[in-house]
């Protein structure tokens, strides 16, 4: 059904005006309303359902709309409501969520508007969030930076519930969602087809890898080299890249191959020559393959991260980097015929070279500065 139809359906149901359109995604319609009889603004989701998908989909947002109505938390956005609704011949699962001005980090990332201190601060907020769905037994199963929202405030909050699963007691994993393949856990795939909290915690550091860095290289075919093509061969696995089908389920198997040899992120974004060891250590640690080398729980992956004190690298232009109010210093890292190292006062904007300081590669420069500035 055209988007136009399900914006005219919703509102003949006269629960809801229509106020905006939201393109972000292609797998569901979302909206910005006015719910009419409680005069408030909502954020509307609708996926495709189906009868047969009511135990997996509907009863759990069901679920976090009663964990939500007992505790709030600040870092997850408010679920209202979930439904199913009947348009036409078709049915849509419809979330209705807080309405969040901000933007999303998929936004952010894009726009090189995070710094690396900064994206440690967000993380933490991510991960607050997650502890608080997690001691509810819930699982979101789909965390990317386009299913975080950041407010005017710099607040993460995570939202789109619509692959988020409960644990039932005595067990501690479900079967795996996989509406986005990139982040699917090495657990997720194959004949595991198995999601635990820590799966969860894999999808955050890559997460923080991608505001520090920049995004993952989205484009699936990016990851169909010659060398993991040959490697699933020698697998077994063999794809007709003809086929769209065959070539998506390629992309999936790389995918996988890069992940278990944790190999997926470099792969699909180069690190920022300033990306902190500090940090590197912890995405390696939350992204290992084999989810009992990873965090135990959001609690212990947030303790270790705010341990991290780092600067506040951007980049300002592709040779020339800042990080602000480092150790009572401005820094700024320029990369032309030599490696140069400038500071001023804090927030002064007078930038002197740096005396009797020489590197031959950025990357020396940038650990200088973190770890022998003081």
């Amino acid at each position: 059904m055209p988007a136009p139809d399900v914006r005219l359906a919703i509102e003949a149901l006269g629960k809801f005006q229509i106020l905006d359109q939201f393109t972000e995604g292609r797998n569901a319609y979302a909206f910005r309303a006015r719910h009419i009889h409680l005069n408030r603004e909502v954020f509307l989701k609708l996926y495709d359902y189906s009868d047969s998908m009511a135990n997996d989909v509907l009863r759990e947002p069901r679920t976090i709309v009663e964990a939500m109505r007992m505790f709030r938390s600040e870092n997850v956005v408010e679920l209202f409501d979930a439904e199913v609704l009947e348009i036409g011949s078709e049915k849509f699962l419809c979330l209705q969520m807080e309405f969040v001005r901000g933007e999303s980090l998929l936004s952010l990332i894009q726009n090189e508007e995070i710094g690396q201190q900064d994206a440690v601060r967000l993380t933490a907020g991510i991960l607050n969030g997650l502890a608080h769905l997690h001691s509810r037994r819930i699982l979101h199963r789909d965390i990317k930076p386009a299913n975080v929202v950041v407010t005017s405030n710099r607040t993460a909050k995570l939202t789109d519930f619509g692959s988020v699963a409960v644990l039932p007691e005595g067990q501690d994993s479900v079967i795996a969602s996989k509406p986005s393949a990139l982040y699917v856990p090495p657990e997720a795939s194959g004949s595991q087809n198995g999601y635990t909290v820590r799966s969860d915690l894999y999808q955050v550091g890559m997460v923080l890898y991608e505001l520090v860095n920049g995004p993952l290289e989205y484009n699936l075919g990016h990851y169909l080299s010659e060398q993991c093509l040959n490697q699933l061969k020698r697998a077994g696995m063999t794809f007709n890249l003809d086929d769209e089908c065959d070539k998506s389920l390629a992309a999936d198997a790389a995918i996988n191959l890069l992940a278990q040899k944790q190999r997926l992120l470099g792969y699909g974004r180069r690190p920022q020559p300033y990306f902190s060891p500090q940090l590197h250590k912890i995405v390696s640690k939350a992204c290992k393959p084999d989810p009992a080398n990873r965090f135990r729980s959001a609690h212990e992956f947030s303790t270790r991260l705010m341990q991290a004190n780092v600067p506040n690298w951007k980049p300002i232009n592709e040779h020339t980097f800042r990080a602000m109010e480092w150790r009572g210093w401005d820094w700024e890292l320029a990369n032309g015929s030599e490696v140069v190292v400038k500071k001023s006062r804090a927030n002064q904007s007078r930038y002197r070279r740096s005396a009797n300081q020489h590197f031959d590669q950025l990357e020396n420069a940038f650990v200088f500065v973190e770890f022998n500035s003081a």
